[in-house]
């Protein structure tokens, strides 16, 4: 988006410098080589006004959650959407109001504190966010601790994640992803994918489980980060980093923790009630 946002700014100082610069100025223009430019009216930091902001330097030890909470006290928010694979984000809020809000207030120095990085603030390009967010059946989960790496405090099973997420909808798959060279930047973090019987599921399970803390025993803790995975369909791969759980009326046989995990302390932390299993079952 950034670079969008530059190339429009070039396009449009051009054109108006080209105009002013035939009437006025020539003699500077030819010296430079190119004519020149009038002074520009907007702010070229934010941009101009628009409900949708712009939020650069996402990365991964700033969580959804986080975000949310820094924002919502200049307005109601009407969707996020992390852009993970650019360490970016774009949070449409519900009036231009509150937006020009929460701009103006981080104008000077350009930036908020979020979980211990500075995230840049701007208007973005875009009006709404209706149309940007992709939905899938599948959701990308990573489960990250911003003071270790959880893949080294803890050997994190498929078995493990369903018994987090089997609770609150049809999970059909899951697959626990191998760390690679492409994933150095999700070091501190496990990543899996898990695919629900629907969209409607998959969604209704991220908007409950999304930011949400999760314990491990007495002493491993991580954070949820979920969003929609590319794909639709897991392809299920090796038996030991997967999961394939048999539909309902197929006599399935339910996972069995590994030993010396207590399914019950792998719940999301928090005072809300898990809802009915029918709201969940769309």
């Amino acid at each position: 988006f950034g670079g969008m946002r530059g190339g429009n700014l070039g396009g449009r100082g051009r054109g108006q410098g080209q105009g002013q610069g035939q009437g006025q100025g020539q003699g500077q223009g030819q010296s430079q080589g190119q004519p020149p430019r009038e002074p520009q009216t907007r702010n070229n930091d934010i941009g101009d006004a628009s409900t949708v902001i712009h939020l650069r330097n996402v990365t991964p030890e700033v969580s959804q959650l986080s975000i949310q909470n820094t924002i919502q006290s200049f307005g109601r928010i009407r969707n996020i959407v992390m852009l993970r694979q650019k360490n970016q984000a774009l949070v449409e809020m519900d009036s231009v109001s509150a937006a020009q809000q929460l701009v103006e207030f981080f104008k000077d120095p350009g930036y908020v504190e979020i979980d211990g990085r500075r995230v840049y603030v701007r208007y973005s390009l875009h009006t709404e966010l209706t149309a940007t967010q992709h939905t899938s059946k599948t959701l990308l989960v990573s489960m990250f601790n911003t003071q270790y790496d959880v893949s080294a405090a803890a050997q994190i099973t498929a078995t493990i994640v369903y018994q987090i997420f089997g609770n609150y909808g049809q999970v059909e798959r899951i697959v626990v992803l191998p760390k690679n060279d492409s994933s150095a930047q999700n070091h501190n973090r496990v990543q899996a994918l898990v695919q629900f019987d629907s969209k409607e599921t998959a969604m209704n399970v991220k908007n409950i489980l999304q930011g949400q803390p999760v314990t491990l025993g007495e002493t491993i803790t991580f954070t949820l980060d979920i969003q929609f995975s590319r794909m639709d369909e897991i392809k299920t791969s090796s038996p030991h980093n997967s999961l394939v759980i048999p539909k309902p009326g197929a006599a399935p046989q339910p996972p069995q923790p590994q030993q010396g995990f207590d399914p019950q302390q792998a719940q999301p932390q928090g005072q809300w009630q898990q809802p009915p299993a029918a709201d969940l079952q769309q």
